[in-house]
Parts: C-alpha cells; structure tokens; sequence
C-alpha cells in the first residue's frame, strides 16, 4: 500500500492473518552433538541438550503462538518450560538448517534420565484460530518415550611428554602451557566433551614423562605409544582412564598424532582437535574418507567425510549455540575440516 503527500512516497506494510490456521508440529527432537530430523539419535543420559519444536502453519501467518514442553518421570512433571516464537509469523514447513525456524530451549542433563518421556503443547493459550485437522499436542495421546542411552563416566588422564627435538625448554615449553590449567571446563577438552557421547567427564593429569624415542620416523611414533600405554597399565589407577601422552612435535615430526583403535591410550601434538581425533580411535573409529587417511572405515555412510546430519555446538553468541551444517562440515575422523561429528560416529563411540 503506497500513498503521496506533498511531493513524499510513503509506503506500509499491512501484515493479514488468515480466518484459520491448521496447526501441527511435525517433528520434535532433542540434539546434544548431532541429531536426525526425526530425533533417532538416542540421547545420552545426564548430558544437556537442545529441544527443538517444528511448529507450522498450512497457511502463511504473523501469530506468535507459545509451546509448552513438559518432562515426566512417571506420572510426575520433572521438568516444564514454556518457549516463545522465535520469529514474527509462522513457518508453513519445517526447516531443520536455522535455530530460529524451530521452538528452542536448553535442556539441563539432570532431566534426561531413563524412562524420561515429553509432551509438547502448541499454543496453550489459543492465540490461533485453529482449522480442521490441527494437532496441538505431541503426541496426540500420551507421552512420547524418549530413547536414552547410559554412559560411563569418562576420565580422561594426560601425560606432559618431553621428547628429543622439542623446541622449547622445559620449563616453560608449550606443553606445560597446554597441560598446567587442564580441568574439566578447560578449553583444551571442551571440543571432546562437546563431541562426544560424554555426560560425566573428569580429567586429570600426571607427573611428567621423558622418552627418548625419535618422533621424526613412525617406528618412533610407535614406540612412544607402547611406553604411554606401558604407563596406563602399570600406574595404580591407570586402569580406567584414557591415557593421551601430550608432547609438542620436533621438527620433521613423522606424524601429529596416534592411537590405538580399541585401547584407551594415544598420543599427539597439544591440540583440542588431535585430542578428540585420537580418542575417537580408542573409542574403536575409523577414519572418516577425506583428506587421504590410512585405513578408513569402508561403512562410514557419507561420502567425502561430510558429517551427514546436522550438528550441534552448544557454545555460540546467540546464546543457544550453533548448527553444524552437514553439507559443509567433514567428520572429525577425517583430515579434512571444518570439523564435528557425524551421527554414525556419535553412536558407535
């Protein structure tokens, strides 16, 4: 609608709401690292997630409708919140790629427990005309049983290495500087605890180690890892931890990383990312197809290493993270990056 008064163009936007709207809420899933559309990534018990709600309209709409979800433990609520439109009109179909296309709250891990299951509500306060055959409440009778899956603790020991060929001196090497503040909100752990399926998470570290091993050739590579895992096996407490011996790579360094495929010890370079990559191999990974690594896993089900379905990254300035976008992204079992993790590694680890 335009109109002109003395010589200036005015211009408004009249936004209409339709008579009726048939409401409906398609999908509905919980992500905590990476989740298909329909949710079948079991979630892993005590870990916080996302809910995300697929509320839409069969009509274009300006309505800003509320969704309540509601947790049960038997017959009790554990846990309710009520989430605002995320946008000022309705989607007429879900869109999995952006946050604000969905209904999205933060759920805390204490909720997610076995047996746990979900109602969602769509506009409890009737702000929408409803027409024939809207569905406003998942599901339409009783409660949805969500899959849960329970984890061990995961506990995790890392060992400061001092090899020959390191470039800095020992006491005030790179290594210290990785290794001196590590905890269990530490930024150099957090792309492992936010990757994988880890709900209780501890971390410590030992007493420093020198091999004299020659990292510069494989064979020197695979010797550090036999004397880290020797380390592992001998050390009181070493059984049940993961052992990952962090040494800062000499010159010519034959390799960044290495791991045992079944065995919770591994190597590398002090690095979030080669970290979580070897530890990927204890947890029995393969690599992922990009980028030319030895002996990938010839089930690994997307081509190129992409991750295959949406990821997730809780962390993020819109304060409800980040999407990891599955065309974009590789697995992080693969050379290649940028980097998550794909729903078929989340679940074999």
């Amino acid at each position: 609608m335009a109109g002109e008064v003395a010589g200036l163009l005015a211009e408004t936007r009249v936004r209409v709401n339709p008579t009726e709207v048939q409401l409906s809420a398609p999908f509905v899933h919980l992500i905590q690292s990476v989740q298909t559309l329909t949710g079948s990534v079991p979630l892993i018990v005590g870990k916080d997630a996302l809910l995300r709600v697929f509320m839409t309209g069969d009509q274009m709409s300006f309505f800003e409708p509320t969704v309540r979800a509601s947790f049960y433990s038997g017959d009790e609520v554990v846990y309710s919140v009520r989430m605002l439109s995320p946008l000022y009109f309705l989607p007429v179909s879900p869109d999995q790629s952006q946050l604000n296309r969905s209904y999205n709250t933060r759920v805390p891990g204490t909720v997610l427990q076995p047996g746990v299951e979900l109602v969602i509500e769509l506009d409890p306060e009737r702000v929408i005309p409803l027409a024939a055959g809207s569905s406003v409440r998942v599901p339409e009778s009783g409660r949805t049983a969500l899959i849960t899956r329970e984890v061990e603790p995961f506990r995790l020991r890392v060992v400061p290495v001092l090899a020959p060929g390191s470039p800095f001196p020992a006491s005030s090497g790179q290594i210290f500087n990785w290794t001196g503040n590590l905890s269990e909100y530490a930024d150099q752990v957090q792309y492992t605890r936010l990757v994988y399926p880890i709900s209780e998470f501890e971390v410590d570290v030992r007493e420093t180690y020198t091999t004299l091993v020659n990292l510069t050739e494989k064979s020197g590579w695979s010797s550090f890892l036999r004397e880290i895992d020797l380390l592992r096996r001998t050390d009181p407490d070493g059984p049940g931890h993961y052992y990952y011996g962090a040494v800062t790579l000499p010159q010519g360094s034959a390799w960044g990383g290495l791991g045992y495929i079944g065995r919770p010890t591994s190597v590398g370079r002090p690095s979030e990312f080669t970290l979580a990559h070897e530890l990927g191999h204890n947890m029995r990974l393969r690599h992922a197809p990009c980028g030319g690594p030895s002996g990938p896993d010839q089930n690994y089900p997307y081509s190129g290493g992409f991750i295959g379905k949406w990821g997730y990254d809780p962390r993020g300035a819109s304060g409800l993270g980040e999407l990891k976008d599955p065309g974009v992204i590789k697995d992080l079992m693969s050379y290649c990056n940028p980097e998550w993790i794909s729903d078929y590694h989340f679940q074999k680890s």
